[in-house]
């Protein structure tokens, strides 16, 4: 599920049906934008960062995921890894926004997870077997 999330307007529903269709023993993936920090820390400074409506209806984190899991009752469901997506952009390409994407994203690693400006986040969940 990479990429399709964040277009839903209620993507837990989705995410529901897609989990019950994993295996015993399988993996579920999800990757997506994580920007509704960095939106809300530019608004203090003036800033409007409109990354939403119409193209993005949710915005998902680390702190969805954990709750998710209980709320939604898929207690056969562990998370494998939760953390910040990885880089999109090259060097070649685009240097500036690749760096700074690395270190918006390196900053999460060395806070211990209480850095929220990421940009995207991306889960691996496992299936019980």
């Amino acid at each position: 599920a990479s990429a399709v999330l964040e277009h839903l307007p209620f993507p837990g529903e989705t995410i529901r049906a897609l989990l019950s269709n994993v295996a015993p023993g399988g993996f579920f993936y999800a990757r997506h934008p994580y920007i509704v920090p960095m939106m809300s820390a530019a608004r203090r400074f003036g800033i409007a960062i409109d990354f939403t409506f119409p193209g993005h209806l949710s915005d998902i984190g680390g702190a969805f995921w954990r709750k998710f899991i209980d709320l939604a009752g898929m207690k056969d469901f562990s998370i494998v890894c939760s953390r910040p997506s990885p880089v999109e952009s090259g060097f070649a390409d685009a240097p500036l926004r690749t760096l700074a994407s690395f270190a918006m994203k390196s900053l999460w690693y060395l806070s211990f997870g209480a850095w929220k400006f990421v940009g995207g986040w991306e889960v691996v969940l496992k299936r019980k077997a």
